[in-house]
């Protein structure tokens, strides 16, 4: 949707934007002009990740970003964190208030809360109201709730600044539901919500030549021939079709306790003490907006890829809700014709905004 991270329509994820891109919206995935999203030649935060991926107004969250250059992924950048607590006006069309990106002000809705690759900061208190579907309170009274996306989920704007140049990312929140769906759907919806974990990118392997990819700062890359097209395969794991006490999962059919009412088996083991989901194509509790009915749905999984050199045949790729028992997602990248280093980042989403990357390093000879 962006020009960094362009997002499938429908779909939304852990998103980035900067400040030129405001108010401008790429309609397609593959970009005809040769300044292409894949293309990594200057420092850029490609990605960040939230910990734990989905969190409470008030609660405290450990953030991570991947800042890259020409030269691999940068160890130690000067980056500054800061929420933003600004809703967005009517008039404006960008998913964040561009007033986000004017300066550190507490006052004015933006206030920092650390800095470089990690910080830890607590969501704000305000969070559900500015972002979410609980009424806020204006000037002129009650304000208007913001709409869920597909998913059904608010986010919470995350302004980073390097050296100078900002942009925003969004981590998902746990609010409440809009509307008034009926006392049985609400209680439904309650027992099976779960809340999102990131998604795992375990692998990514180079098909032609039977080997995974080196990992950055390998003592060994793995060597390709120069101008020569590889499969490149990303893969993540397989998230259980059924429920399955102690394996680790706790899934949206599970719970602390049998509840013939909903429909969930006790699986204390799994759901008691600090549950998490799993870590690929997840199934997510969906209140449909127009029956008011509760229903399990999976996500999507988006796949980005990023390299110093070569070309990529997809900036992006991956599985729609429809595939998510797809474990998987290819695309082809062609080295340069010219020998050296090349870094490469896989960057994996799930359409609640859950993320996680790997970074790469190969030989072109």
């Amino acid at each position: 949707m962006v020009k960094q991270l362009c997002l499938w329509r429908g779909a939304r994820s852990t998103r980035l934007l900067t400040a030129a891109a405001l108010g401008s919206l790429l309609l397609g995935c593959q970009p005809d002009f040769p300044n292409r999203a894949s293309i990594v030649d200057g420092p850029r935060v490609l990605a960040v990740q939230s910990s734990p991926a989905q969190a409470k107004p008030s609660a405290p969250v450990s953030f991570t970003a991947l800042v890259v250059g020409p030269n691999g992924t940068v160890t130690a950048p000067a980056l500054g964190w800061s929420f933003c607590s600004l809703s967005k006006p009517p008039s404006q069309i960008n998913d964040v208030n561009s007033d986000c990106f004017n300066g550190d002000d507490p006052d004015a809705g933006v206030t920092s809360f650390g800095s470089g690759e990690t910080a830890m900061g607590k969501v704000p208190v305000n969070a559900c109201k500015q972002f979410g579907p609980d009424v806020p309170k204006t000037a002129e009274g009650p304000g208007r709730p913001v709409d869920p996306d597909a998913t059904g989920g608010y986010y919470q704007p995350v302004v980073l600044d390097l050296s100078g140049t900002r942009a925003v990312a969004e981590m998902r929140l746990v609010c409440g539901l809009a509307g008034s769906p009926s006392v049985d759907q609400l209680n439904l919806y309650l027992a099976l919500s779960k809340n999102n974990e990131n998604p795992q990118l375990t692998q990514v392997s180079a098909l032609e030549l039977s080997a995974p990819l080196s990992a950055e700062g390998s003592a060994t890359p793995l060597a390709v021939p120069a101008g020569t097209k590889l499969t490149l395969r990303a893969e993540w794991p397989a998230c259980p079709a059924t429920p399955v006490c102690g394996d680790g999962i706790c899934s949206p059919l599970e719970g602390v306790s049998d509840d013939p009412t909903t429909g969930t088996i006790a699986c204390p083991a799994d759901c008691q003490t600090n549950p998490h989901g799993c870590a690929g194509a997840e199934p997510y509790a969906s209140l449909d907006p127009l029956t008011r009915i509760v229903n399990v749905r999976h996500e999507e999984m988006r796949v980005s890829w990023f390299a110093t050199a070569g070309a990529f045949d997809s900036d992006h790729t991956g599985n729609t809700e429809a595939q998510y028992q797809l474990t998987s997602s290819s695309n082809a990248w062609k080295s340069p014709s010219t020998a050296g280093p090349v870094f490469m980042w896989v960057v994996l989403h799930d359409s609640r905004g859950g993320v996680s990357w790997l970074g790469f390093q190969l030989s072109v000879n």
